[in-house]
């Protein structure tokens, strides 16, 4: 069975078979025993291998204020940066601003931590225009524009509902249907809808 498999070629590779090609040195059924498929072929026989785009460096605060600060000084040149693997768009960032010191990621505060008074008072700040403190007090922005679209209200009480055992599902499903008691005399002992439905599967 045939090898379906491509042969990796470095940049330099491929620009030497485009080149052996164009002067006829070698042919596509050479580079057919080399174990180059018949894309990769077509490909060097159209165009010009392109040299592959350098990957940015990743740069800490540290190097970029290093950077920052011997590009102004004319200590580094941008040539100097190039050299290092620091990419034009990377040296564009550094000659236009001094770097910023990345921010420590701050959890953001439950919603439902905040008592009504408290997010009435934040609305009141945001309206006078002081979002500022809204994100010290660690609101994220999704609070924010909750608290501009909406006036802020009580949170809901969530009820309790009685915990039922699988026996006591059953004397309650006898006593429903027997008529010894009713759907809303359980609600009142704090029974919930779809408890009731449950007890009547019981």
């Amino acid at each position: 069975m045939p090898n379906t498999k491509c042969k990796i070629l470095t940049f330099n590779e491929r620009k030497n078979l485009f080149d052996l090609l164009q002067r006829k040195e070698i042919t596509e059924q050479d580079l057919k025993d080399q174990g180059l498929s018949v894309g990769q072929i077509a490909r060097l026989r159209k165009e010009e291998p392109k040299r592959p785009k350098p990957k940015s460096k990743m740069l800490t605060f540290e190097q970029r204020t290093q950077y920052y600060n011997g590009l102004n000084s004319g200590a580094i040149t941008k040539q100097d940066l190039i050299n290092q693997g620091v990419s034009a768009n990377q040296i564009t960032w550094l000659t236009r601003k001094e770097p910023k010191r990345p921010r420590p990621h701050r959890a953001h505060m439950p919603y439902n931590s905040f008592s009504l008074e408290e997010r009435i008072e934040f609305r009141a700040q945001l309206l006078n225009g002081e979002e500022d403190k809204l994100k010290e007090k660690r609101l994220s922005r999704r609070q924010i524009d909750l608290l501009r679209k909406k006036e802020p209200r009580p949170h809901r009480e969530h009820k309790k509902y009685k915990r039922l055992t699988l026996e006591t599902k059953k004397e309650y499903r006898i006593q429903l249907e027997t008529g010894i008691t009713t759907e809303e005399a359980l609600k009142s002992e704090g029974i919930s809808d779809w408890q009731i439905k449950t007890i009547r599967q019981a």
